[in-house]
């Protein structure tokens, strides 16, 4: 067993299927499935959303990453590292436009143009390709 062990990459999760959320995770969180309800009209329909939304990006502001002194990194540039020691890149919030909270608290509920954040999890050897996109639809059901 031992010398078994000794061939496995220590720089390489060795139970990566262990993660409670393997791919994706989506901001806000959605009430069932992937469905969200509210009303523009009503503050209170989307609430949680907003509420769910500022947390997860709080510690993403600026004040907070610079508290635990992460590297600035090139915008859009794939920073390669190769260990032992790995660095984290800060992850600017202007990057996410008008869905970063600054601009607009109400992350766009209020107008009908809804945030909704999309997270990859961290995946060892990934290489992005282009630009990834996620079309949604409006349930006519409900209007």
């Amino acid at each position: 067993m031992w010398v078994m062990l000794q061939t496995l990459n220590d720089e390489v999760p060795k139970y990566r299927d262990q993660i409670s959320s393997p791919g994706l995770m989506v901001f806000p969180k959605p009430v069932s499935a992937l469905e969200y309800s509210f009303s523009m009209s009503d503050p209170d329909s989307y609430k949680g959303y907003i509420d769910d939304l500022k947390k997860f990006l709080k510690p993403y502001a600026l004040e907070e990453q610079k508290k635990k002194n992460l590297r600035v990194c090139g915008d859009g540039v794939l920073f390669e590292q190769s260990g032992p020691v790995y660095e984290a890149c800060q992850f600017p919030l202007d990057l996410l436009q008008a869905c970063s909270g600054v601009n607009d608290p109400d992350f766009g509920y209020s107008s009908g143009n809804p945030c909704i954040l999309v997270k990859m999890n961290r995946i060892i050897g990934l290489r992005p390709l282009g630009r990834p996109r996620i079309d949604c639809t409006v349930n006519s059901k409900c209007i």
